[in-house]
């Protein structure tokens, strides 16, 4: 059974941004954990066996437009534009490889 979490209004709250090694040649890219973001926008643990990984900022908005653009619960929909609200000036518009 899905633990429920608290509801915060801020992504910068719980959302850790750490530097990982990515691309080729590698370098220190700033990354974010797919399980916070999941647990941000739906307010409940991810499923034990769910893998975690790492995404980039860029990998990270594309999925949360998709989540903002997909979902018909209006809150999921807050959440998911609370989220961009906070990534996207976090990047470069260079760094993006598509259109939001």
């Amino acid at each position: 059974m899905a633990r429920y979490l608290p509801l915060k209004k801020d992504p910068e709250q719980d959302i850790l941004l750490t530097q990982h090694p990515m691309g080729t040649p590698p370098r220190l890219q700033p990354t974010v954990q797919f399980n916070a973001l999941w647990q941000w926008i739906w307010l409940c643990d991810m499923p034990p066996e769910t893998e975690d990984y790492c995404l980039t900022l860029p990998a990270a908005i594309h999925m949360v437009e998709k989540i903002y653009q997909e979902e018909v619960v209006p809150l999921v929909r807050e959440r998911a534009q609370q989220l961009l609200t906070w990534l996207l000036p976090l990047i470069d518009p260079m760094e993006l490889d598509f259109e939001l």
